[in-house]
């Protein structure tokens, strides 16, 4: 098997996680009303009120647990099932392991083959079987954005070194949500839709850039429950190109397992 063809499918589990998008390629079925879009530098309001854009991404902190229990978190383990979609129907049980900012780790089986997949500090690594090798950009890039899919989003959101690009609201399935792009201090991009219900993350869409190529990934966070102080998605809905390839339920979470170096590091010889 070419090494950089690590079943495409598998590789979505990674990215998960919740287990939390540009706007360039419009929902399907849905709309956007309001023409104009305002620019905010997080910092230039001192005291916003709940009618800003920094307001209503303070209002979704609160609603995921605040910011003191959302920072508290160091680290998390995951247990998942996932249903893989058309063309590889398979269910999966998957373990992965976030140690922020920068290390995370797959561990799951397809079949008769084990897949690891991990992200340490800029590089990355996949086993399938017996087989060992570096990651691709685009699976070191997929690897890599599956860390911000956690309500730390929403404190980089905030951060006087990111930007933040406000629409009114769009509509999914007829309802109306708070749509805010967020360009953060990697300069990654992420549209993120609020609901206006109860300020929890419903859905968030961002390119993955590889080389020339370039991907949409959307998550649909679904059925929140409170776990470590912080309303965590315990249902996630992955889609790329508009296409519904992964449905993941989350079966526990663990906060701030102690999570070893050498639980990332290339298993591999020393490399020259």
């Amino acid at each position: 098997m070419n090494k950089l063809t690590a079943p495409y499918l598998y590789i979505l589990i990674a990215i998960l996680f919740l287990t939390v998008l540009i706007l360039v390629l419009p929902f399907t079925g849905s709309k956007e009303s309001g023409d104009e879009s305002v620019l905010v530098t997080p910092g230039d309001e001192e005291a916003p009120d709940d009618k800003s854009t920094i307001g209503l991404l303070m209002q979704a902190i609160e609603a995921h647990g605040g910011e003191e229990a959302i920072s508290s978190i160091r680290s998390v383990r995951m247990s998942t099932s996932s249903y893989l979609g058309p063309g590889e129907e398979e269910d999966v049980l998957e373990e992965a392991l976030y140690r922020f900012p920068d290390q995370m780790k797959s561990l799951a089986r397809i079949g008769d083959t084990t897949y690891i997949q991990t992200y340490d500090r800029g590089t990355s690594w996949v086993m399938e079987g017996d087989s060992l090798f570096r990651g691709d950009m685009r699976t070191m890039e997929i690897l890599r954005r599956s860390l911000k899919h956690f309500p730390f989003f929403l404190l980089e959101a905030i951060d006087s070194t990111s930007l933040v690009l406000a629409k009114d609201r769009s509509f999914v399935d007829g309802e109306p949500y708070h749509t805010v792009y967020v360009i953060d201090r990697d300069s990654d991009e992420t549209t993120i839709l609020i609901s206006p219900d109860d300020f929890l993350i419903r859905r968030m869409d961002y390119p993955i850039f590889a080389g020339e190529t370039e991907e949409h990934m959307r998550l649909d966070f679904l059925e929140y429950k409170k776990s470590g102080g912080v309303q965590l998605p315990h249902k996630v809905l992955i889609y790329i190109g508009g296409n519904l390839i992964q449905e993941t339920k989350v079966l526990t979470y663990e906060m701030n397992p102690e999570l070893a170096d050498s639980l990332f590091e290339f298993p591999g010889p020393p490399e020259s």
